[in-house]
């Protein structure tokens, strides 16, 4: 795993990219998975608000061709999204998440799918010391 953030004058933008063994989710069989990510994110551009972007690319394939199910996946997200924050304690929030997902020729199971996600939401905290 490995990352790189730059802060810039109104945010930042970061970069990730993550390679190890994992099962692939609902496929089965445990896989080689590589994940490329990046985010940008303005946190100065108006006053208690955060604006995101973060495109990223998730690639995973059966490490054994002796496993009863083979993977071969490949997908591409991308989520946008805002925050506000009203007051110390409270946030309003909002974001869309697009899902891009194929299954390659060595796939067992042959399954696209793409999701768009809509949310929003209201979220609460207070912050607890643990001195």
């Amino acid at each position: 795993n490995v990352g790189v953030m730059y802060y810039l004058r109104y945010g930042y933008l970061s970069a990730e990219y993550t390679r190890g063994v994992a099962v692939a989710g609902g496929f089965g069989g445990t896989t080689d998975t590589q994940t490329v990510a990046a985010t940008l994110a303005l946190t100065r551009l108006v006053r208690n608000m955060v604006f995101f972007v973060t495109p990223s690319y998730n690639n995973s394939q059966s490490i054994s061709n002796r496993q009863a199910n083979q993977v071969d996946i490949e997908a591409y997200a991308v989520s946008l999204g805002v925050t506000y924050q009203v007051t110390r304690y409270f946030n309003v929030f909002a974001g869309y998440d697009f899902l891009h997902q194929r299954t390659g020729g060595g796939s067992t199971l042959q399954v696209n799918a793409d999701q768009n996600r809509v949310k929003v939401g209201l979220q609460f905290g207070y912050p607890i010391s643990f001195n």
